[in-house]
């Protein structure tokens, strides 16, 4: 499954349970209602502004729109990797 395709079915899956149509979502999200019909047919990527907009109307943070509700490997949230220092701009040897 694609990240696209999990990010479409969640919104679709989210809208629905909270009794909207995409049109009373749309307006809501400040949309208009072929792009959020776009983004749910997997037909339209999105920006990061409009997936912040789209999860503060659903009432979910942003992450849950990517994660696959079926996929047992996400089924909780990982721990956060372990980067070297030099990731952060530290030396190696600080």
């Amino acid at each position: 499954m694609t990240v696209l395709h999990t990010f479409a079915a969640n919104i679709r899956r989210f809208r629905k349970q909270s009794g909207l149509s995409q049109e009373a979502f749309a307006e809501r999200c400040g949309l208009h209602r072929t792009y959020i019909s776009a983004v749910e047919r997997e037909k339209r990527n999105i920006s990061l502004t409009n997936v912040e907009k789209i999860a503060r109307t659903l009432g979910v943070p942003a992450f849950w729109l990517f994660i696959d509700p079926v996929d047992p490997d996400l089924q909780s949230i990982p721990a956060p990797l372990e980067l070297p220092p030099e990731y952060y701009g530290a030396k190696a040897d600080e």
